[in-house]
């Protein structure tokens, strides 16, 4: 599989992440998932390996760190209309192994479909997993860790966008247009205060896919974003602006612009600029009323269709006048 075709598998996976019913909601890795069981048993394995090396620089202090980062196993079965799929993280850390995604629905095969159980959000252009990821930073991802100079660190998780769900979803899509409501509930919320995603996307261009959201969590925050990705021939640009309105975190506001130029089959470049903003929150937060500038320059080569490997190099731009720069290596096995 040439660069090429991997970003389109890409784009094409945030398109069936748009898409009607969850059965089609599968990471990049499935695409290559080997079947399990007896042949036509519907049993597939799939996932990931991630491994990282990472060096911050923040003003004085510099922070060196390398691990395996993520280990993800994917089981999806289906058998006729029915589906269920299960991914499992092992990560480094103290999160440990935990579960990513349990989903069951049911596809009418017109288009609809319904699904109930844990998955990931729809939110954002930069997705959840480093597999589904063109660089090693996410664009929006201030953090509230900071070094003791009260400046940003890089690597931790983005700013805006929610990660999981528990709750149900009916969906549509044709080759126009998705559409979907997600309607759940947070069981550490203590109440019964419900939680929406709507979604709406275009697809009726080829090579072309735009996508709004809004999340609603009435206990503490609203979220709209919206993204479009545009490829042709080698190069693919994509635009994003999201904002978060948080009674903890203050009102979050970022877009980006990004562009993945394929040099050769295997070779390809990401060149990314992204930009957010804090203002207000909690008077507990080591970083209220900044403004973020960061420049993300990301080269990445096919080893073979199951390794990939890219270095990243980011700098920011905090207001006050603190830089800081960051320096990634990755390596991604895929099965």
């Amino acid at each position: 599989m040439n660069k090429l075709e991997q970003h389109q598998n890409i784009t094409m996976n945030k398109r069936m992440k748009l898409g009607a019913s969850l059965a089609a909601i599968l990471t990049v890795t499935s695409l290559s998932a080997v079947e399990i069981g007896p042949t036509g048993s519907g049993i597939e394995l799939s996932g990931f390996v991630d491994l990282r090396f990472q060096s911050a620089e923040n003003g004085n202090a510099r922070d060196n760190s390398f691990d395996t980062s993520q280990v993800e196993i994917d089981l999806d079965f289906e058998t006729g209309p029915v589906y269920f799929n299960v991914d499992v993280d092992f990560t480094a850390g103290g999160d440990g192994a935990y579960l990513e995604e349990a989903v069951v629905g049911y596809d009418f095969g017109n288009g609809f479909g319904l699904s109930a159980g844990r998955s990931l959000s729809y939110l954002g252009w930069e997705a959840y997993d480093p597999i589904n990821m063109l660089q090693y930073s996410y664009a929006f991802d201030l953090g509230e860790d900071t070094d003791t100079n009260g400046k940003s660190q890089f690597g931790g998780p983005q700013d805006i966008y929610d990660a999981f769900r528990d709750g149900g979803m009916a969906s549509y899509s044709n080759d126009q247009f998705a559409a979907s409501v997600w309607l759940g509930f947070d069981p550490d919320d203590g109440d019964d205060s419900a939680r929406w995603e709507y979604m709406v996307a275009f697809t009726g261009i080829e090579n072309f896919v735009a996508k709004a959201i809004y999340a609603d969590d009435p206990d503490d925050h609203e979220i709209h974003t919206i993204w479009a990705s545009y490829t042709f021939g080698n190069l693919m640009l994509a635009g994003e602006v999201a904002e978060k309105d948080s009674e903890t975190l203050g009102k979050i506001e970022g877009w980006l612009v990004l562009a993945d130029y394929s040099v050769t089959d295997k070779l390809g470049l990401v060149v990314r600029y992204s930009d957010l903003e804090r203002a207000g929150g909690d008077a507990t937060l080591l970083l209220t009323d900044v403004d973020s500038d960061k420049i993300t320059v990301s080269p990445h080569y096919a080893i073979t269709n199951e390794l990939t490997g890219r270095i990243e190099y980011s700098s920011e731009d905090l207001s006050g006048g603190n830089d800081s720069d960051l320096f990634a290596a990755e390596l991604i096995y895929t099965f």
